[in-house]
């Protein structure tokens, strides 16, 4: 059974200058903030800069044959997870949730989760905002299930008129 709940507090937050290296990012205390957080507004003068922002936090795992997941249901923009200093997935469309397992790449029973949030202007007609800026959840899943926004399904006409089914458990671009 799949169970879920919502990992919206506790996070610190730091804004480093771009390319900031990645050992000194995750090194910043950074102060908490609650999600949803855009951290363009806190200078309000400069909404359109260049900026890197990371979210760091502890995230219990479950017990294998358990898995678990974080499901980010909004982050503006280029997105990269780091699990324990590693890092092990990136998101660059700002406008999609999307999932990253952290069992595979962290062991015990919690990690450390960073989320690097570039941003770089020009890259909107509007004010986009930058950051986590819908909820995150913690996700359990049993160690076989249905991928999350991960089931297609194809099919194609053969040259003897039938028709060829195929399924893909991977999600596009992920």
């Amino acid at each position: 059974m799949t169970e879920q709940r919502l990992l919206c507090d506790g996070w610190r937050f730091a804004e480093l200058a771009p390319d900031t290296p990645v050992p000194e990012a995750l090194e910043v205390q950074g102060s908490l903030v609650d999600i949803p957080h855009d951290f363009l507004i806190r200078d309000a003068q400069r909404l359109y800069r260049d900026a890197d922002g990371w979210y760091v936090r502890t995230v219990p795992l479950a017990p294998p044959p358990r898995r678990t997941f974080l499901r980010f249901d909004g982050v503006y923009m280029y997105s990269t997870v780091f699990v324990d200093g590693d890092a092990v997935m990136a998101w660059k469309y700002g406008y999609t949730s999307f999932e990253c397992e952290l069992s595979r790449f962290a062991q015990g029973d919690s990690c450390q989760v960073a989320l690097r949030v570039r941003h770089r202007m020009p890259n909107s007609r509007w004010y986009s905002g930058a950051g986590i800026y819908r909820d995150v959840s913690l996700i359990i899943r049993p160690d076989h299930h249905i991928p999350a926004d991960g089931l297609y399904c194809a099919s194609s006409r053969q040259e003897d008129g039938s028709w060829l089914l195929g399924l893909s458990c991977e999600r596009a671009g992920g």
